[in-house]
């Protein structure tokens, strides 16, 4: 399925996620729920929503340019990761995604990723739309990446 298709399954539309990198991290966030991981809220339960692609209570609060998730995975006792993070001045985007064992990452399960926003997100102005159509761009690019 398309990100397009799926990212309002998280928020109804850029201008909920707010910027750019938000964005970025929210599709970030479904490529591992189509993965089959599963979003964990703050509390360390199971986050009831209508949409598996819901993300967690508080999935912006740490900054306005870092984004966190936690996941479960079926049959792994650990939880799961994701950390997008953007360097403003650059654009660059670095996505960090471990396995937690007792809040401590798995320096075995650890996968690392760079991105650049522009070439994802372009466009700013998008981030005002009530709509996700057309404000991603290089959609299977960001899969093939997300699956090496």
């Amino acid at each position: 399925m398309s990100l397009s298709n799926l990212l309002p399954k998280c928020v109804s539309g850029p201008n909920i996620a707010g910027s750019q990198g938000a964005a970025l991290s929210l599709a970030m966030h479904c490529l591992m729920v189509d993965e089959g991981f599963r979003t964990v809220n703050a509390e360390k339960r199971f986050f009831t929503t209508p949409s598996i692609y819901a993300p967690h209570v508080g999935w912006k609060a740490h900054s306005t340019s870092e984004w966190e998730f936690i996941y479960t995975l079926a049959g792994k006792s650990n939880r799961f990761k994701l950390t997008v993070a953007l360097h403003p001045p650059s654009g660059r985007v670095f996505v960090h995604a471990s396995e937690e064992e007792q809040g401590d990452s798995n320096s075995n399960n650890i996968h690392v990723l760079g991105l650049q926003l522009e070439k994802y997100l372009p466009d700013a102005s998008c981030m005002k739309n009530t709509s996700w159509a057309g404000v991603l761009k290089e959609e299977e690019a960001l899969k093939s990446q997300f699956k090496e």
